[in-house]
């Protein structure tokens, strides 16, 4: 009986449409708050994986700034205008930076030392950027003058870059083997000398 006199007045209160604006209101909140909670906490996690991520690439960029023949450093340079692209300036200073050190790259140079000086000034200038957006206390001149690369790696890597080069000329027939013909009836002396 008495959820029926609640029915009834819930109707007839309907019927009369005595509604609030508080009522509205609370209708409105009602319906809507999960899922405005819901595409709230959607965009959040969107900004968090963004920053994720361009924290990722900027720490693999900073760790391998002084080995960029590395595979990972070659991945992480390619993602950055995905994960740095954006309507902000500062997101847009970074991807030119980018594509001014990507064209530099792609370019014949004729004076290696003022190539290179370039390409590391362009390189360290966009790493500043970043670090800027990620709030990094890093100044171009950290990124640029501190890092750690023993140089015993770096004549590893050259020497085997010299190997892949001389073994390349070899099989295109551009460097050849010398080889001499060792005759053992000669007589040799305890020291390997030939003896007459």
């Amino acid at each position: 009986m008495l959820l029926e006199m609640n029915w009834k007045h819930c109707g007839e209160r309907m019927m009369n449409l005595d509604f609030g604006i508080s009522d509205l209101l609370m209708i409105f909140a009602t319906f809507f708050g999960p899922i405005a909670a819901v595409q709230a906490q959607k965009y959040l996690e969107r900004l968090r994986q963004k920053d994720e991520s361009q924290r990722k690439i900027f720490t693999i960029l900073m760790i391998t700034r002084n080995n960029k023949m590395s595979l990972e450093h070659i991945n992480a340079l390619n993602s950055v205008p995905i994960e740095f692209y954006g309507k902000n300036a500062k997101l847009k200073e970074v991807c030119e930076l980018w594509r001014r050190y990507i064209e530099l790259l792609s370019t014949k140079y004729n004076d290696q030392d003022s190539w290179s000086e370039k390409l590391n000034e362009i390189y360290n200038y966009m790493l500043a950027e970043m670090a800027k957006i990620l709030k990094y206390d890093f100044t171009y001149t950290q990124i640029s003058k501190e890092g750690y690369f023993p140089q015993g790696y770096n004549n590893v890597e050259n020497e085997q870059f010299l190997l892949r080069l001389g073994m390349m000329e070899l099989l295109n027939g551009k460097r050849k083997i010398k080889i001499e013909i060792y005759d053992g009836s000669k007589n040799r002396d305890s020291q390997g000398a030939e003896t007459p």
